[in-house]
């Protein structure tokens, strides 16, 4: 995962990737890094719209399809933290 992040920091698009949507209004510019190792899958959610800023807003590990609502919570709050701080 912190290939993937590099990967970022250099302008650079991660191997598997996708944008993460439906986190609420306000909410834009968010990805989510896709990593599968064996049968294990995990997630890290990261926004780069703030200046030159990669800001990792969580990193985790799905049990499920869906992304549960614990996790989007934590994303959404992360977020603002970082927009309070660099938007």
């Amino acid at each position: 995962m912190g290939y993937q992040i590099h990967l970022v920091q250099t302008g650079e698009m991660p191997d598997d990737w996708k944008p993460l949507s439906k986190l609420g209004k306000g909410i834009s510019g968010v990805y989510e890094i896709r990593l599968s190792i064996d049968s294990n899958i995990y997630r890290t959610a990261y926004v780069t719209k703030f200046g030159n800023v990669v800001a990792v807003l969580h990193c985790w590990q799905k049990k499920t399809h869906a992304t549960a609502q614990s996790d989007r919570d934590l994303i959404v709050k992360r977020y603002r933290s970082v927009q309070e701080k660099f938007g």
